[in-house]
């Protein structure tokens, strides 16, 4: 499921492994004035296995002009009507060049939905009102497995 007022696509152009990856944002977007405030979601709805030490494992790739403030990437689990933040990352530190992330590995504990039907997000979000400043993340290698013992 995609939401959000932010495009979302799937590319096969940036991407950890495989063929395609999501793209959450648009790289295309005008930074000066030309960048909407909102959101790109990418969701999915999993049954968590009811034993073991299962954890969410993704990749991910964030490209900003702006920090954390006001751009940023982000992942939440709803259970029931809780949500929670479980993921938050984006650039620290401003310049006028766009920033790489890097692709970095996730690895989130699931023990605390065990059993359970939840959401997954990942979300992109831009809320800079004045328009300015892109950011736009690339998400791959998504799944969900046991730890390791």
């Amino acid at each position: 499921m995609t939401s959000g007022t932010l495009t979302t696509s799937v590319v096969q152009s940036e991407r950890h492994s495989g063929a395609y990856a999501a793209l959450l944002g648009n790289p295309g977007y005008v930074n000066a004035g030309g960048c909407p405030v909102g959101e790109a979601v990418v969701a999915q709805v999993i049954d968590v296995p009811a034993s073991g030490q299962p954890q969410l494992r993704f990749w991910y790739n964030i490209y900003s002009y702006d920090t954390l403030d006001f751009d940023y990437f982000a992942v939440t689990i709803s259970a029931g009507s809780e949500t929670r933040r479980v993921w938050f990352d984006g650039r620290i530190q401003w310049d006028a060049n766009v920033w790489s992330s890097g692709w970095h590995e996730a690895a989130i504990p699931l023990d605390r939905y065990l059993g359970q039907t939840v959401t997954l997000r990942f979300i992109n979000a831009m809320t800079n009102e004045d328009g300015w400043y892109n950011t736009w993340t690339y998400v791959d290698d998504v799944a969900v497995a046991n730890r390791a013992q």
